[in-house]
């Protein structure tokens, strides 16, 4: 099951979100349908053309379970799309998205959770030369304190793909972070040999003094 940040406070199924939003999206569908010329000429569309976008950005942060576990994940989106293609490599979290995670915490604290993401929190230097490291610093979340500061004390694992790299960090006590490489274009990092596919299975443990932790990384090639 899913869950999105509820006005009140609290977490609201998916499912539940969805459907206070049926009507006006069914609404789009059908104007859509309509072609350019049915669509100028309606009233109504001008107020629902936003409609799927509105929806699309207030369904993050989802907590989604994980059946038969504790363990929940907080999906958060750090597309950017007002980006334009020098800059498209960077993330943003946003303000929104921030309020609305920061009224879920509460709710979730208590229990194992990680956080997931496309972009990085945190960036490790690993390039060599001067262009390598400006690269690096290209590819970070622009918002990536105001993130820490909305999850400090939590005690969560963050974790983000993006680089094409494979390593462990850690900001301040409470959040560690780990950066999986890509399946289809292996690990940059140097740890593996160049071009090797896999993936990581990692063994995660909860107490509630630390909150969630990553102990190891078990990696599995690909054939």
């Amino acid at each position: 099951r899913s869950f999105v940040a509820d006005e009140s406070g609290g977490l609201l199924s998916l499912r539940d979100y969805l459907a206070r939003h049926e009507e006006k999206l069914q609404n789009f569908i059908d104007l859509s349908l309509k072609g350019r010329a049915g669509r100028k000429s309606d009233v109504k569309w001008k107020k629902l053309r936003a409609a799927p976008y509105v929806v699309w950005d207030e369904i993050f942060p989802m907590v989604v379970e994980v059946p038969g576990s504790e363990l929940r994940f907080v999906v958060l989106n750090s597309n950017d799309e007002g980006l334009d293609l020098l800059t498209n490599a960077y993330g943003l979290i946003g303000r929104g998205q921030l309020k609305r995670l920061k009224l879920m915490l509460p709710h979730i604290s208590g229990r194992p959770f990680v956080v997931a993401m496309h972009h990085h929190l945190g960036v490790q230097r690993m390039g060599k030369t001067f262009k390598e490291r400006v690269f690096e610093r290209a590819m970070h979340l622009m918002d990536g304190g105001a993130l820490v500061r909305a999850l400090d004390g939590a005690g969560c694992v963050v974790f983000n793909g993006h680089r094409h790299v494979s390593y462990f960090a850690r900001i301040g006590e409470h959040i560690q972070i780990v950066s999986g490489p890509s399946t289809t274009l292996g690990d940059e990092s140097g740890r593996r040999p160049p071009g090797e596919l896999g993936f990581g299975l990692y063994e995660l443990a909860w107490d509630e003094r630390a909150g969630t932790k990553c102990l190891a990384e078990r990696w599995r090639r690909l054939a």
